[in-house]
């Protein structure tokens, strides 16, 4: 059984606070089980800003989402997969000998790739907010000085379509095993960083959940210097929810958000839809019946992408993959590697997913301002005011598990970089085109900038 950690009086507080320094403790402890070639071992994302979903349970702590971190080698070493998973458990048994519960996020790098680093939303965030746990205590300092303004439009829609991949992963697996706290966080997440996307795309990006909250309603009350048909207000208002939700929640899963979460996945749409179509070359200032016909735009970006680009791809899906051992799939690979990379498929199969599934995205569900302020549970003093008794139960996922009853869904399966028969994927089932789609995400992008 969960407890929420309580909120102190004033503003919105976040349980995290403190939790960093027992992770950065228990990392450091973990440093010399790390290998003789280890140089560094970094922690980064949420929990080295102090802004990581955390509850407190019986046991100790439960951290939702996971500890980042970055092991740094000596320049020219070869990260090999099994360094990278025997490091990571040492940090996890690390982290657990301090009843944290938290799956950890571990990549190799070499210092060569801290000095070759170039402007995008992860390297910005590690340079501002990145946190040496244990070696050498200068090792950032190899990094060059990233402008953040000169982030890629192009890496917030692919922080957008990340997210959106990981709220359906969410939806699949609450269908089959209801569990309204994963599902909650995976919508409150993708809420917050609409933030981070719309602020990439109109330049004006910062760090940090609660700087973000604050620049993107900033940006929202002054006056377009252009049309946009893009519902602003709204999402900056979704914004500040999310990022109050994920920061400062009373109770694990905050009230009323599963009940919003197609609100939130239909104005993530809608801007993930916007983004495309300037990536594409479109007009910021276009109608909505411009950027609306997504699949036209998705094609239009996959023939600007470069061919460089589109080739280091396909390289790391086919060294993962292990193509030379796959001919089944050399004809699949050959159809589709000259139109766009791996990533932008799996993103296509997603968006045809939610395309094909309207009660994910219904912009329509907004329930009202009123109804979005978080309230406590029965007996938890912390929160603004009680639930009316007898009404204290977990959200129901009902309506989403019917949301795409009976859908054929053939075309998400066609998308998919990696072919899977459709005779192994029900088509009537989203849960399992959602899987499908999730599996590759991770197998293929999670690990890679490609």
């Amino acid at each position: 059984m969960t407890t929420a950690v309580r909120i102190a009086s004033g503003a919105p507080a976040n349980p995290a606070e403190g939790l960093r320094g027992e992770i950065l403790a228990a990392a450091a402890a973990a440093g010399p089980r790390l290998g003789p070639t280890a140089q560094a071992l970094v922690l980064t994302g949420s929990v080295a800003r102090d802004e990581a979903t955390v509850t407190r349970t019986s046991k100790g702590w439960r951290v939702h989402g996971d500890a980042e971190f970055l092991l740094i080698l000596p320049e020219g070493a070869r990260p090999a997969p099994a360094a990278a998973a025997a490091a990571r458990a040492a940090v996890a048994r690390a982290l657990s000998a301090r009843a944290i519960d938290c799956p950890v996020s571990l990549h190799l790098a070499s210092r060569s790739y801290l000095r070759q680093m170039r402007p995008h939303i992860f390297g910005c965030e590690l340079q501002v907010h990145g946190r040496v746990a244990w070696g050498q205590p200068d090792v950032l300092d190899a990094m060059p000085r990233l402008a953040l303004s000169s982030i890629p439009p192009e890496d917030g829609w692919h922080l957008l379509s990340n997210r959106i991949i990981e709220f359906l992963e969410a939806a699949a697996n609450a269908s089959a095993a209801p569990d309204a706290a994963d599902l909650a966080y995976a919508a409150v997440k993708l809420g917050a960083d609409m933030g981070a996307s719309l602020l990439v795309a109109v330049g004006a990006f910062q760090p940090g959940y609660r700087v973000r909250q604050r620049a993107l309603a900033d940006w929202a009350r002054q006056p377009a210097p252009i049309r946009m048909d893009l519902p602003v207000a709204e999402i900056a208002a979704a914004v500040s929810v999310c990022t109050d939700w994920k920061l400062g929640a009373s109770a694990w899963p905050p009230p009323g958000s599963v009940r919003v979460a197609p609100w939130i996945v239909g104005l993530a749409f809608q801007l993930w839809k916007w983004e495309l179509h300037q990536l594409a070359g479109g007009s910021p200032a276009a109608a909505a019946m411009a950027w609306a016909d997504w699949r036209a735009n998705w094609r239009r970006h996959a023939a600007r992408q470069p061919l460089s680009a589109r080739l280091r791809g396909w390289m790391h899906l086919w060294r993962a993959r292990r193509a030379w051992s796959a001919p089944r799939s050399w004809g699949h690979w050959a159809r589709i590697a000259g139109v766009a990379s791996p990533r932008l498929w799996v993103y296509r199969a997603a968006a045809e997913l939610l395309s094909t599934c309207p009660a994910w995205c219904a912009a329509g569900a907004h329930p009202g301002p009123e109804s979005l302020q978080p309230r406590r549970f029965e007996g938890d003093a912390s929160g603004a005011g009680a639930a009316p008794r007898g009404r204290n139960k977990r959200p129901s996922l009902a309506p989403h598990r019917a949301a795409a009853r009976g859908l054929a869904l053939p075309e998400c399966l066609r998308c998919l970089p990696d072919p899977i028969p459709a005779r192994r994927v029900p088509a009537a089932a989203w849960e399992s085109q959602a899987a499908a789609i999730a599996a590759q995400y991770h197998a293929y992008l999670e690990d890679t900038r490609s």
